[in-house]
Parts: structure tokens; sequence; C-alpha cells
């Protein structure tokens, strides 16, 4: 494409942006339901943890280095009545881990529960392993969960003796399934009376009136529900007695539907070259010129030899460095107060603008004051 009809594509697609923009309505979030919007106070649930040991490897576990995994194969079989010297334990086909895991407050004793098994040592790989019986206690150091079964990885890691490796996902951590079972559940009190609070995932103020009146209109209690500030709202349980209480009242959660709060804001990871932009974020005046500067530094290196029969003459290496610097032809794009940043996006892309050139147009917008919206850099 020569340096005209990129100029006439920039024209015409500016245009389109105008026609677009000015035709096209504010952009809505679609509904969602109110329960993945909020959390109900009280109802965090409590990380457990605790060390363990992995068996069943092909040769894949902590090597003889790792100290305590020999002590905790030891301090095992002691308990099981047999004595055996360091020296005589190999754990190549073992391995120390920490298994992680949540019990929620509606967890009662017995419920299983996923837990995930990471690797502490220098383990290659846990794939085929099963985790031994591990207690799983909380920060209070109350034991909550007990967890053992079978890892799954979700990938593999094969190396063969020649030194080649195919290896696919993550291999030194896994989950067991439904493999922790809940010994002693999370104190919490289902209220029957009195308030109740919820609070927003993402506080915001518009977005708590806004469930704040669907959660009243749905129940048709519009006293029962208000909020207290950007991130929380009050629930009268006893204004909710026709409903049915605590359970069914949170149930309805799912049913009750708003639209959520769309924050102008633009997400950039310089490092991968990803730029997210809300889709209704709308662009000042402004015009955008942008062309891509290259610059090359090349060295060659050649050989100097000596003239025919020369006795003082020595054969010497010469590097000759060449520098190359090419501009190519920038485009101009005049944006309307109507365009939004997807259309900009859209309008650069056709342009042939790679995504690091249109993270620097959209900085360059947004020190101009033409992008109102929070930029967040990652």
């Amino acid at each position: 494409m020569n340096w005209f009809e990129r100029t006439a594509l920039a024209t015409w697609l500016a245009a389109l942006a105008f026609v677009v923009g000015a035709l096209a309505p504010r952009a809505h979030g679609a509904p969602v339901p109110v329960k993945d919007l909020v959390t109900i106070e009280g109802t965090d649930p409590v990380e457990v943890y605790g060390y363990g040991l992995v068996i069943g490897l092909n040769g894949t576990g902590d090597g003889r280095t790792i100290s305590y995994t020999q002590q905790s194969i030891r301090n095992l079989l002691e308990r099981m009545g047999l004595t055996v010297s360091d020296d005589r334990i190999r754990a190549k086909n073992v391995a120390s881990v920490m298994v992680t895991g949540l019990v929620t407050p509606f967890d009662r004793p017995g419920s299983l529960v996923d837990v995930t098994v990471s690797s502490i040592g220098d383990a290659t790989s846990l794939a085929g392993g099963f985790l031994l019986l591990t207690e799983l206690r909380g920060p209070d150091d109350l034991l909550y969960t007990t967890a053992q079964g079978a890892i799954s990885v979700g990938g593999y890691d094969f190396t063969a003796f020649s030194g080649s490796r195919v290896r696919r996902n993550y291999v030194t951590s896994g989950r067991v399934p439904e493999g922790g079972r809940v010994i002693q559940g999370v104190d919490f009190a289902v209220p029957q009376e009195g308030v109740i609070h919820l609070n927003l995932d993402e506080p915001d103020f518009s977005l708590a009136k806004r469930v704040s009146d669907a959660m009243g209109s749905f129940w048709n209690t519009p006293g029962a529900v208000q909020p207290i500030d950007a991130g929380r709202i009050a629930i009268d349980l006893d204004q909710l007695a026709a409903v049915g209480g605590f359970s069914l009242a949170m149930a309805d959660l799912d049913q009750v539907t708003v639209e959520p709060t769309m924050v102008a804001k633009v997400v950039i990871n310089e490092r991968t070259g990803t730029l997210v932009a809300g889709g209704g974020i709308r662009i000042q005046p402004a015009t955008v010129s942008h062309g891509n500067l290259n610059v090359r530094i090349e060295a060659i290196t050649g050989v100097s030899q000596p003239p025919p029969f020369s006795d003082t003459g020595e054969t010497t290496l010469v590097s000759n460095a060449t520098v190359d610097a090419t501009a190519g032809s920038g485009s101009v794009v005049s944006l309307p107060s109507t365009t939004t940043a997807d259309e900009l996006a859209t309008a650069l892309n056709a342009l042939g603008v790679e995504p690091r050139d249109l993270i620097a147009i959209f900085q360059a917008l947004k020190e101009a004051g033409s992008l109102p919206a929070k930029m967040e850099i990652l």
C-alpha cells in the first residue's frame, strides 16, 4: 500500500468513525446476576495448608540433597515400626510437597474439597504420584481438613537419554479433585433476623445503588435494602419475612440482574504488547500522526592481507560498522469527539500499526488530554 492509498484509507476510516460514533447508542454492560457481583459478609473461606509426601514417582522425585525429604521418610517408617538409616534411604520416587485448599463456612464435616499439591524440593515431575495422608491446618493452627489421593498434573515432561526434552504445562504442581475431607467446619451462624451485608467485589457508588434498587424492586420492599457506601449493601431480614428468610433471600440473588458499571480504563502491558480498552471510551477531538523509525547497526568483519612476499606484514581482522536509519511514511487520522477507543484501534490496525505502536499512540492521547480514561500499566 503506497502513501496515497494509506492516506485515502485513513480519511475514509475517520469519516466512518464519525458516522458510526454519531449513530451508535451509548455502550451498556450486559445484565448479570447480583450473585456474581457481591460476596456475603462473613462467608469468606478459610485457607488451609500442610506439608506432605508424594510417592510413586517414576524417578522424578527429590534428590539426595533434599534432607527434609529423607527425614520425612525416616519418620514415616519409624511410625510403622521400621528403623532405616539415612544412607539407606533413596528419595528419587518421593517428593516433599505443600498441600493447600479452601474450606468455606458451608462445608460441613465429611464434605469433600479440592486441594492443590506443589513441590517444594527439586522434584522434576509429580505426574503419576500419590499424595499420602496430609493434615491441613488454618491460620489458627486448627485441623480443618485431611487430604489424600492421586495427583492430576494436566501435562507431561519427557526427557530422553540424548538430552532432548518435551514438556507441556508445569508438572511440579497438580490437584487432587475432592481429595480433601473436611474434619472441622468454619463457624458460621445463619442469621434469621437483623441486618446482613453484601460486599461488592468492585466497589462503586452507582453500582451499589443500582443493586439496592433492583433487589428492592424484586422483593417489593424498597426500605429493606439500602446502600451503606461504595462497597457495602445492607439487607434488613426483618422486612423480608415474606421472602422466607436468609437462605431463600440469598437464592434470589441469582434471579436479580443489573447492568454493571463500565469504568473508563485502558490497561497496558508493555512487556507483552497488550492493550485492553473499554469500548465505550469516547476520544476527545485529536489528530494522530505516527511513523515508524527503524535504526539498524550492522558490523562487518573483514580480513586484511599483507602484500605478496612481504616480510613485515601480518594478516589481521578489520571491523567495519555501518549504520542505516529508515523512517516509514506516517499517516494522519483526524478524530472527531464521537470516536470510541475500539473504533480508533480498528482504524489504526487497518493502517498497519503494530500493537506496541498502538500503545504509544494511546499513551500520547492520554498525555494530550484526549483520552478521558484511567490508564493502568502492568
